[in-house]
């Protein structure tokens, strides 16, 4: 399985709002979202994904499979939407995704995993777990952000990414 990411950029715009209505679709019952009379979620992409440089097309063997998005902050990059299409969950691709995420990411990255999504956080975790001498937890926390005019449950990661010693 080859992992590619590909730097989203302005003329990716349309492509990564499609993806972004799939993303929607998966956690419409857990958001409780609602169409819009045009037929699409609601969703509003902030420029910051495209201007940062840091947001992502996740292609696995040269097919589209997923997303990263990713603001830049003080000190840290957040990575704030991380999907990956249905076809490519089945056995530990996610997890390979994200191990290849931190090969190339390296210093303090926050990952904000919604508590609902029990499966996001077990993958995270045994990622944290399986390479300990490159992925150092900083930082674990329970937090509520209010979202869709809700308050929800989240985990709040921030881990150093060290250089890799194979």
């Amino acid at each position: 399985m080859k992992i590619r990411f590909d730097l989203i950029q302005e003329a990716n715009r349309d492509l990564i709002s499609n993806l972004i209505q799939f993303e929607c679709y998966d956690l419409c019952t857990i958001y409780n979202k609602d169409l819009e009379e045009n037929g699409r979620f609601s969703y509003e992409l902030h420029d910051c994904y495209i201007r940062d440089k840091e947001s992502y097309i996740i292609r696995i063997d040269d097919k589209i499979a997923g997303f990263l998005l990713v603001r830049k902050k003080i000190g840290l990059v957040s990575v704030e939407e991380f999907w990956i299409y249905p076809k490519y969950r089945k056995g530990l691709t996610t997890y390979k995704v994200l191990r290849e995420y931190c090969n190339i990411k390296k210093g303090l990255v926050e990952y904000l995993i919604l508590k609902e999504r029990e499966s996001w956080v077990k993958t995270l975790e045994y990622m944290f777990r399986k390479h300990p001498n490159y992925v150092e937890i900083v930082i674990k926390q329970d937090i509520q952000l209010f979202i869709n005019s809700e308050v929800r449950d989240f985990v709040r990661y921030v881990v150093r990414v060290k250089e890799r010693n194979n």
